[in-house]
């Protein structure tokens, strides 16, 4: 039996950089390891990412994310409250 792996995910907000300050203010009083380790290590030891798969996203964050500028403009409230 094959063993299925499924993919977790941050929300875009956050990002490999972001996350490695926020760990380097976690490590006042000890040495936090390089961006680079921490980058190495976040990508081959988690399954993580950071935006949401288009087949997990609802048809209205669909639209939103394809409408024109000006729709979007119009559409903030909504998505917001969604």
């Amino acid at each position: 039996m094959q063993k299925r792996h499924k993919k977790e995910y941050l929300g875009p907000d956050l990002n490999l950089i972001k996350m490695y300050f926020l760990y380097k203010e976690a490590c006042a009083t000890e040495s936090p390891v390089s961006l680079s380790i921490y980058r190495r290590t976040f990508n081959h030891e988690y399954n993580i990412g950071f935006h949401h798969p288009i087949k997990d996203q609802c048809d209205l964050c669909i639209s939103f994310k394809h409408a024109p500028e000006e729709q979007r403009v119009s559409m903030t409230d909504t998505i917001e409250t969604h």
